[in-house]
């Protein structure tokens, strides 16, 4: 075999060694799973502004180092989806006390939730394309080509515009620069400290 015939063999190795690696999760079942477990409160009327973000995410941060999302318990049952029935009365007032109504802090958590996953499966497809056009860019093999061309345009079509979901436009580019930092803080990994 001689190097002509073994090109295209090696892009689609490539091509498969890459959607294998992303598989897991951008899997279109696992994302079915996701968002059925996503609160349903959630709707595009109620968009978060960068403000109100950084905000929420300094007093997340102070919420889960004080522990005020235990307060008292071992476990938090987060698929109840009013927080009066999930937290106690002190937590509430402290997130009152912090400037936030109780139902809208727990809303921008969830919808924050939310928009990270939606931006890590639509990076992790950017990648993929970004790859995939590279690939193209290498290959002179019409069949190779329309296979890629495919690929990438399956790639596209999950996630070319945010129409279906309940967030908008605005809030995953608003995240996507900051995504494992976002990620991050939701997650308890890393505390929100602005500089003012």
């Amino acid at each position: 075999m001689t190097y002509k015939d073994k090109f295209p063999v090696i892009i689609i190795i490539a091509v498969l060694a890459v959607v294998f690696i992303f598989v897991p999760f951008y899997n279109p079942k696992k994302e079915m799973l996701k968002r059925s477990m996503l609160p349903e409160l959630l709707s595009k009327e109620n968009v978060i502004t960068f403000d109100e973000m950084n905000r929420f995410l300094e007093t997340w941060s102070k919420f889960i180092t004080k522990k005020y999302h235990l307060d008292g318990k071992e476990k938090i049952d987060w698929y109840d989806k009013k927080p009066q029935k999930v937290f106690p009365h002190n937590t509430l007032k402290w997130v009152e006390s912090q400037g936030w109504d109780i139902d809208r802090f727990f809303e921008v958590e969830n919808r924050l939730r939310a928009i990270t996953i939606y931006a890590s499966r639509k990076k992790g497809s950017d990648l993929i394309i970004r790859s995939l056009e590279n690939q193209l860019a290498q290959t002179t093999d019409p069949e190779m080509t329309r296979n890629i061309m495919a690929m990438i345009d399956e790639q596209s079509e999950m996630y070319k515009n945010v129409k279906n979901t309940k967030f908008s436009d605005s809030e995953v580019r608003m995240v996507m620069p900051n995504l494992e930092i976002v990620k991050d803080i939701l997650d308890g990994k890393a505390i929100y400290r602005p500089a003012y």
